[in-house]
């Protein structure tokens, strides 16, 4: 019976000292990772300032744009990393709302299957970066459905204004040249503002 009563002690000290190293470990990995997530953050701004922005290669023609630093940093280091690891190449402009924006980014727009396009993205979301930047003709910024939700997907405006959604993107870049192939886009024929064919990003070259 005391053999008994001592065994079952024993079990319940195991289990109590795994629970509490269990605890120590995941607030030590908690903690680190805040820190990495920190860091980041951090040295986006610093890694940014090498980088006045990109060209974005098309099917139709090249759009160049400038980065708006200050404005959204940790943004604009998650285009360059994914730009710079060819997660643009061969997606598409699968959105063109006319005379309103364009819309690319989504790595499902490589498929055939047009009811994925708009809902894939990197397997992660970024935390917004709204600010005061105007929503004007040729403004690159995240799309996105909701507080810190954007990934990889983004749009540029071919509307002169869009003054009720000032402050609800992120922001992070403005075309500077190619605005005649903005427009190009913006005519193509749709269905249900999906272009009737392919507009393809061959690829992003950071500058």
């Amino acid at each position: 019976m005391l053999k008994r009563r001592q065994t079952s002690w024993t079990f319940i000290l195991v289990g109590f000292a795994v629970l509490i190293f269990l605890s120590v470990l995941t607030f030590f990995v908690n903690k680190s990772n805040s820190v990495k997530r920190a860091i980041v953050t951090a040295n986006a701004i610093e890694f940014n300032k090498a980088y006045t922005g990109a060209v974005l290669r098309t099917t139709v023609g090249d759009i160049k744009i400038e980065f708006l630093h200050g404005k959204a940093p940790k943004t604009i280091y998650n285009f360059i990393e994914l730009a710079e690891k060819r997660f643009y190449n061969g997606t598409k402009f699968h959105y063109v709302l006319k005379n309103f924006l364009i819309q690319g980014g989504d790595p499902l727009s490589r498929k055939t299957d047009k009811s994925l396009y708009g809902t894939g993205g990197p397997g992660y979301s970024l935390p917004s970066e709204r600010n005061d930047e105007p929503l004007s003709q040729g403004v690159v910024a995240m799309a996105n459905i909701g507080n810190d939700t954007s990934g990889s997907q983004f749009f540029i405006v071919t509307a002169p204004r869009l003054s009720p959604l000032d402050g609800k993107f992120t922001v992070f870049a403005k075309v500077t040249n190619g605005l005649d192939i903005l427009e190009t886009i913006n005519d193509v024929p749709t269905d249900n503002n999906v272009p009737r064919y392919p507009i393809e990003i061959i690829g992003i070259e950071i500058e």
